[in-house]
């Protein structure tokens, strides 16, 4: 059974599959991946005569059942080979220097088994090997086609793989002169692995029907060839006819098959004039066009009696929208006809996903959902770890389509698989990632300021479900910061629909992780580059109210008014405000005036909630906070500080515990000013209690005068 490739496009099946593998021990997985790196950004490679442009697809593994599929899939054979190994670098004596000379004659020979794996596919092969300087001198004639003393001195690496790319070439296009060549009375029947098992059972070799179905299948192989070459016109053509042939022999794999091929040229046709591919490192620069595309007829197309410049103008003029639409067609027959046979499960799940690719950048949302839906209902038998890949999969496309709470569905169904008992090979990393990813589908988030519980959005209980699913999973990472956070936004953004039981078990966690570890009041960064941000508790513990106490009439300060002799010699304070404004020794209007004057003051400071305190130098004030504790358990607050703003101003932090349900309990906070002058109180309070950090902020207004 093959594995199936979730990451598969419409254009992989114009792409030249090259297996790069590692050859002994002694390369260092780091290097191994720096050298894939840069081979997998050589996708593409421009042939100048005649005009052709080639696709790669670089893979690590490949076994040789998924590479017997290549006589039904072409794209499925691996076609070029690229090895990679590292010979020893100390060379001290003369039989340490033979046991290189020896190590690299035992690569090379791995090389060799290697391409023997897979010859009955593969075109072309290379070897990369790294020595060091002293070896290499010690084997001038080296067999390995490429040899460098380490990372750093392979420069020209893109440049030399130009020949590589160009043996492939030529050898897959000499391939495909013979193929077209072929005498149709002489033709073998291609046929799939699980087929080849019931060859030669029932079949009526002299039949119409079974020969209908060999040409059939060898005009489909030739369109799979000229796709490979970089002919997606000629590949049409043989669709086409491949087409008409297998619907007459009722062939419904190959005619799924062909469906699904005919897409590719389809599809490239239309985005062609969006396409353009620079190549560096020595490559020519080669920007394609509707024109050029179709440039080159070849000549076994005109021999194959093919009429390209008729069928050419007709996909020319073809418009988009109705390109758009036979794709559709085209895919919804093939998996059709896939679900009539019972071996083409894996065949049938690629072609959903890539129908849905293409049907997403067209934007056919509801037709590429219609495709993913399509995927969870095929019964196949795969690997747990293919699963997860299944549906992690499935959340990335739904998430390209917008349909973000199906896409936070199935990346938790991911994650649940990834710590399933039957998963031999569990992830809790792997398992919150994949929780984390789910967030933004359930509405929930990170941060607490964008969870208002203003406006309530999603389930509460589906929420809760999630929260207790990723805390479980951040305990198995193993750092005791990362739950705390979680379990501080839990309880800080879903209070109000947790349970009674549910506080109390929160409490418990939380205070058995704060008891060892002292939480942070700042933004934490994770190693996958995740920042969880800081939660601001501020229902725990609740803060009511606060009152600013003025002191005692007898320690307030009162202004003292000046006094001097008037024209009589009788002493009088000089108070400006006890002169009448009027002529008269009493006015009816005069109390009126002074009232209404008092109103708006009042009313004045009651708007602006703007309240004048004195205090005095030296001498301990008060201010009054009044706290309420929601929870069923006894919280221990472990310090209360006050922050001003103006004058030097020395705050007295407490300490003190709030029963279970405590409501209104009054705490008095001591304040000593420091310097004359102005000051208040800025709005933050910070509090440090037992399970957790909390800045819970208060705006109060008042102003204080310090002598």
């Amino acid at each position: 059974m093959i594995s199936p490739d979730f990451s598969q496009t419409a254009e992989d099946h114009a792409s030249l599959l090259v297996l790069v593998q590692q050859l002994g021990n002694d390369i260092k997985p780091k290097l191994f991946q720096k050298i894939f790196d840069r081979l997998a950004l050589l996708d593409t490679f421009s042939i100048a005569k005649p005009a052709r442009k080639i696709s790669f697809k670089y893979r690590k593994s490949y076994s040789r059942i998924e590479n017997s599929w290549g006589s039904f899939q072409a794209h499925r054979k691996v076609l070029g080979l690229i090895t990679i190994g590292q010979c020893g670098n100390k060379v001290a004596t003369e039989s340490e220097s033979k046991e290189n000379y020896d190590f690299e004659k035992f690569l090379i020979k791995e090389h060799q088994s290697v391409k023997d794996h897979y010859e009955d596919t593969l075109l072309d092969s290379i070897l990369i090997l790294f020595k060091s300087e002293q070896s290499s001198d010690n084997s001038p004639n080296s067999e390995a086609e490429m040899m460098y003393k380490n990372i750093m001195a392979c420069t020209d690496l893109e440049v030399k793989m130009q020949d590589f790319f160009n043996s492939l070439f030529w050898v897959l296009e000499s391939k495909r002169l013979d193929r077209s060549h072929e005498r149709l009375d002489h033709l073998v029947l291609y046929m799939a692995p699980f087929e080849k098992k019931d060859s030669g059972i029932f079949l009526d070799i002299e039949s119409r029907s079974y020969k209908k179905k060999c040409i059939g299948r060898y005009r489909k192989h030739l369109g799979d060839l000229c796709l490979l070459a970089g002919l997606p016109g000629e590949a049409t053509l043989h669709y086409q006819t491949s087409l008409e042939l297998l619907k007459a022999s009722n062939d419904w794999m190959w005619i799924a098959d062909t469906r699904g091929q005919t897409c590719t040229p389809t599809h490239t046709h239309t985005h062609t004039h969006t396409h353009t591919h620079t190549h560096t490192h020595g490559y020519t620069t080669h920007t394609e066009t509707h024109e050029d595309k179709h440039a080159h007829i070849p000549v076994s197309s005109l021999q194959s009696g093919l009429d390209l410049a008729n069928a050419r103008s007709k996909l020319a003029q073809h418009p988009l929208e109705n390109m758009h639409e036979d794709i559709l067609i085209n895919y919804k027959d093939a998996v059709i006809n896939y679900c009539k046979i019972k071996e083409a499960g894996l065949i049938e799940l690629e072609a959903s996903l890539k129908a849905c690719r293409i049907l997403s950048m067209y934007k056919r949302v509801i037709e590429a959902a219609d495709f993913l839906q399509n995927v969870i209902r095929i019964n196949i038998t795969i690997a747990e770890q293919d699963k997860i890949e299944q549906f992690s999969t499935l959340s990335s496309l739904y998430d390209g389509l917008g349909l973000k709470r199906k896409s936070s569905f199935y990346s938790r169904i991911a994650a649940m698989l990834c710590v399933v008992p039957v998963n031999p090979q569990p992830s809790w990393q792997l398992c919150y990632r994949l929780l984390l990813q789910s967030f933004p589908g359930f509405k929930l988030s990170l941060d607490p300021r964008d969870m208002s519980s203003d406006l309530p959005d999603g389930w509460p209980s589906l929420k809760l479900r999630v929260f207790h699913e990723l805390i479980y999973a951040a305990r198995k990472l193993g750092d005791p910061a990362v739950p705390v956070r979680h379990l501080c936004l839990l309880l800080h953004t879903m209070f109000q629909h947790l349970s009674m039981q549910e506080r109390v078990e929160l409490c418990h966690a939380l205070k058995s992780y704060t008891d060892s570890y002292r939480p942070s009041p700042y933004s934490m960064a994770l190693q996958n580059g995740t920042i969880l941000p800081p939660v601001a508790m501020t229902l725990i513990p609740v803060l009511r109210n606060v009152e600013i106490l003025d002191l005692v009439p007898l320690y307030r300060p009162s202004k003292f008014k000046r006094s001097k002799l008037n024209s009589s010699g009788v002493m009088v304070r000089d108070d400006a405000d006890s002169k009448p404004a009027h002529p008269f020794i009493y006015s009816p209007f005069m109390d009126a005036s002074n009232q209404n004057w008092k109103n708006h003051n009042s009313n004045l400071k009651q708007i602006l909630n703007f309240t004048d305190v004195t205090w005095v130098n030296g001498n301990s004030c008060e201010i009054e906070l009044y706290f309420s504790n929601l929870l069923p358990i006894d919280l221990l607050v472990e310090h209360v500080d006050i922050l001003f703003e103006g004058a030097e101003v020395k705050v007295h932090p407490v300490t003190f515990t709030l029963p279970p349900f405590a409501d209104l309990v009054k705490i008095r906070i001591l304040v000593d000013p420091v310097s004359a002058g102005q000051a208040a109180v800025i709005g933050q309070l910070f509090i440090r209690f037992s399970i957790g950090q909390s800045f819970i902020r208060f705006s109060i207004g008042q102003l204080f005068i310090f002598y």
